[in-house]
C-alpha cells in the first residue's frame, strides 16, 4: 500500500498490482496452514468461519470508511498508510504467535 500511495504513474500502480497480488494470493494458504498447524483438523471449519467473520466485517466496512476520508480529503494517500500500518501490525502479530500448548486429557 506505500507502494501505491507513492504511485506518481502506470509503472508504479503496476508495481503495486503485482507485489499485491503475490502477496494477497500467498495469504489464504499461509493462513490455512497456520490455523491447521495452531489448532489441528477437528475444529478447522469452525476456527475457519470464526477467523473470517471478522475478516469480511473488515472487507465490508473499509472501502465505505476509505471512500469517507478520500470525500474529505481529496486523496486517498492518508487510507494507503493507516491500512499499510494495519498489515504490518497483522503481520508481526503472526509473526509473534506461538503454537498454543495442547490440552491435558485427563
Amino acid at each position: 500500500l506505500v507502494v501505491l500511495a507513492q504511485a506518481t504513474n502506470y509503472f508504479g500502480a503496476l508495481i503495486f498490482a503485482l507485489l499485491w497480488g503475490l502477496g494477497f494470493g500467498a495469504r489464504t494458504p499461509m493462513l490455512h496452514a497456520l490455523r491447521g498447524e495452531f489448532f489441528g483438523r477437528k475444529h478447522f471449519g469452525v476456527i475457519l468461519g470464526m477467523s473470517a467473520f471478522p475478516m469480511a466485517v473488515g472487507m465490508m466496512v473499509t472501502p465505505v470508511i476509505v471512500g469517507w476520508v478520500f470525500d474529505r480529503t481529496g486523496t486517498y494517500e492518508t487510507s494507503f498508510y493507516v491500512l499499510a500500518l494495519a498489515c504490518l501490525i497483522a503481520t508481526v502479530t503472526i509473526l509473534l504467535a506461538t503454537k498454543p500448548a495442547k490440552p491435558k486429557h485427563q
